[in-house]
């Protein structure tokens, strides 16, 4: 059997916790690990379901792991979103649609575009946007039909209230329809830079342009009159909380920025751990318990609402482009090579 692999001195506890053949059984409750660093460590039967353990800040692929799923695609997947746990669509290169009811997805192709975006009024009404002013719109059954979204324009996102529906591309593309998406109307652009993305809660809506700049609507995305500015370029994607106070934004280089008052002001956060990569995609559980992921199956979560962020294995190298969850233990994030990972 192979010799002790690690040991890690346990702050404040008084004894030493063992990583390699004996933390396959180790009892880690009460530990403060801040500052440890975990990757590779075997912690499969580690009892930390009732540890306080200070697990923040640190490297946690190999402790962490997230479950691959089988797709039965090779496409690069670009948007996820879910209904409901167990009701999840993920779309993306070569018309591609996914649809997960239950344990299993099914494909569907629809046309041969690139959808980049997929969201939902509710379980009956489901779009996809994409290359070329692309919209199509489905009831849950995956039929799709095709819809005349008054443009030409890339589109690169959507978001979907209770009532309408938004999507924004290309040279501040934003088309606006009422549920069921029948009736697409051209917004005039309140921008001339590519939007990247675009996010909500009820009616207050979020879109952001590739060099940081982050429009505001409170009119569920008919206008657009407020602006504000991320200190930093390569700016992808967002999120923000139930109350719609806390916005995450996270772009190129690892960069993560932070708004607490509503997206007036945002602040470059310093706590991301040390990455290069592109973070494609946000999504939070709450305002506190967030996640961005990003190229080379990059995870990065935080408890804490960003104070802390700790790495996450997706059990792969490939980029991972989109991520949502319909709560705090059913996270899903889909990337390039048809991956859909999933943490329970």
């Amino acid at each position: 059997m192979r010799a002790i692999a690690l040991a890690v001195l346990v702050a404040g506890a008084g004894c030493t916790a063992w990583f390699g053949d004996r933390a396959a059984s180790a009892d880690l409750a009460g530990a403060d690990l801040a500052g440890a660093d975990l990757a590779g460590a075997d912690l499969a039967a580690a009892d930390l379901a009732t540890a306080p353990a200070d697990l923040l800040g640190i490297d946690l692929r190999g402790l962490v792991v997230w479950t691959k799923q089988t797709s039965g695609v090779s496409a690069n997947l670009r948007a996820v979103w879910g209904c409901a746990a167990g009701d999840v669509y993920a779309a993306g290169a070569a018309g591609t649609i996914l649809h997960l009811e239950n344990t299993n997805w099914s494909a569907t192709n629809p046309s041969n575009v690139t959808f980049n975006g997929v969201a939902g009024n509710d379980c009956a009404n489901v779009y996809v946007v994409g290359a070329g002013g692309s919209v199509f719109s489905s009831t849950g059954n995956d039929v799709w039909k095709s819809r005349n979204s008054k443009t030409g324009a890339e589109l690169d996102g959507i978001f979907a209230n209770s009532t309408s529906e938004t999507a924004v591309g290309a040279s501040g593309t934003t088309i606006h329809a009422a549920v069921g998406g029948t009736n697409w109307v051209l917004e005039t652009p309140t921008t001339n830079n590519n939007l990247r993305a675009v996010w909500g809660v009820g009616n207050t809506e979020f879109a952001v342009t590739g060099n940081g700049m982050v429009l505001r609507s409170s009119d569920g995305g008919v206008t657009w009159p407020a602006t504000s500015m991320v200190n930093a370029t390569g700016m992808r994607a967002g999120w923000v909380s139930s109350d719609g106070q806390t916005v995450f934004v996270t772009g190129d280089g690892g960069v993560i920025a932070k708004s607490t008052n509503g997206g007036v002001d945002f602040t470059v956060l310093t706590t991301v751990p040390p990455t290069t990569a592109r973070l494609a995609g946000v999504w939070g559980a709450s305002a506190s318990d967030v996640y961005a992921v990003g190229d080379a199956g990059t995870i990065l979560h935080t408890t804490d609402g960003g104070n802390n962020w700790s790495f996450e294995s997706a059990v792969t190298s490939l980029a991972l482009n989109a991520v949502w969850g319909s709560g705090a233990g059913d996270v899903y994030a889909v990337g390039d090579g048809g991956t859909i990972v999933h943490r329970p």
